[in-house]
C-alpha cells in the first residue's frame, strides 16, 4: 500500500507540471491571448459566440462565460464552422491545442482537451447541421457583406 501511494503520488505531481508546461510554451508563443483575439473582426465575436447559446441542448450561458453542459465536441464544430463557412472564415487559424487554452480561458467549467477536434463521435452530423442552420438563420454571412460594403466608401 505505501509503495502504491508514492507512486499516485509521483503521478499527480508529473501532471500538473506538464500540462502547465505545454500550456505557458502554447501561450506565449500565441498572438492570441483570448478567444475573443481569433476573431477576424472585433464585430464577429458577439454574433458567433451567441449562436453556441442558442442550440436545442444549450452548452454556455446566456453571459457566454460559462459551460453549463452538453457535449464538449460541439465546440470543435462550432470552430470548424467559423473557419470554412462561405467564402471569409469568420477566424484565425490557429493549433487544436490554441483553440483549446482558448476555450478553456473563456468557458468556466469547460476542461476539454485537443482530443475533441481529432475525433468524430456519434452526434456530430446532427450538432453540425444545427450549427450551420443557426449560423445561416443569424445570417452571420452578412457580417461579411457589411464588412466589403464599408471598405467601398
Amino acid at each position: 500500500k505505501d509503495t502504491n501511494q508514492k507512486i499516485t503520488a509521483l503521478f499527480s505531481l508529473k501532471k500538473p507540471s506538464t500540462q502547465t508546461s505545454t500550456s505557458s510554451n502554447t501561450k506565449s508563443n500565441s498572438p492570441f491571448k483570448t478567444l475573443e483575439d481569433i476573431f477576424i473582426r472585433p464585430e464577429f465575436v458577439i454574433p458567433c459566440i451567441n449562436i453556441l447559446t442558442k442550440l436545442e441542448k444549450q452548452i454556455i450561458n446566456k453571459d457566454h462565460t460559462q459551460h453549463i453542459g452538453g457535449k464538449k465536441y460541439v465546440f470543435a464544430i462550432w470552430i470548424e464552422l467559423l473557419l470554412k463557412s462561405g467564402s471569409k472564415p469568420f477566424i484565425h487559424t490557429c493549433s487544436n491545442e490554441e483553440y483549446t487554452i482558448l476555450l478553456n480561458k473563456k468557458f468556466t467549467n469547460l476542461k476539454t482537451t485537443k482530443d475533441i477536434f481529432t475525433k468524430v463521435p456519434t452526434g456530430y452530423e446532427a450538432y453540425k447541421k444545427e450549427l450551420e442552420t443557426l449560423i445561416h438563420n443569424d445570417n452571420l454571412h452578412n457580417l461579411h457583406v457589411s464588412e466589403s460594403f464599408t471598405r467601398k466608401q
